[in-house]
């Protein structure tokens, strides 16, 4: 009886199940990364929507009509803002804020123009 049973089982043929194994690891790793890829930019997303409404609001407390695009960047597996685009005239304030309170340096902070 257990012979009949595990019959199945000594004549498979454990190569070509090897391969298909081995495919499908390859594909579960690609989507993995696929997954990991479209979480990341969702994430910077996210940050950078914040960061833009942080610095519109640090604006709006000094009287100033400010809209901004902070730019971020992946540096040691963190994401951290490496530059500002800020519509509006250079204010001297906001930009000392700008640059302690996110570390963006006054080089990376591009002001004027419009949206």
């Amino acid at each position: 009886m257990t012979l009949v049973l595990l019959r199945p089982l000594l004549t498979m043929q454990w190569e070509n199940f090897s391969d298909k194994y081995q495919g499908y690891e390859q594909q579960i790793d690609r989507q993995i990364e696929v997954y990991t890829q479209d979480n990341r930019q969702q994430m910077e997303d996210i940050i950078e929507q914040q960061l833009n409404a942080y610095v519109w609001e640090t604006a709006a407390q000094m009287g100033l009509d400010c809209e901004a695009e902070v730019e971020t960047e992946l540096r040691d597996g963190v994401l951290q803002p490496v530059s500002v685009r800020l519509y509006t005239d250079y204010n001297e304030l906001l930009s000392e804020r700008i640059s302690r309170e996110l570390g963006i340096a006054p080089e990376q902070q591009h002001w004027g123009g419009s949206k």
